[in-house]
């Protein structure tokens, strides 16, 4: 469900512009700020990283 939600503001930008893009986000009150750091390799904590990919 999310993923389709991140690829709205996208769609109605590329069919109708950025402002219907803005509105719509806005209307919907979508603020895509995860609650953690860790959607990347790069951004999650090290020990993390290491626990769940199998670099010990």
């Amino acid at each position: 469900m999310s993923a389709g939600i991140d690829m709205a503001p996208s769609l109605a930008r590329w069919e109708s512009g950025d402002e219907v893009a803005q509105a719509i986000q806005l209307l919907i009150e979508y603020d895509p700020r995860p609650p953690h750091r860790a959607g990347s390799p790069e951004q999650a904590p090290p020990e993390l990283v290491d626990r769940f990919t199998g670099r010990d």
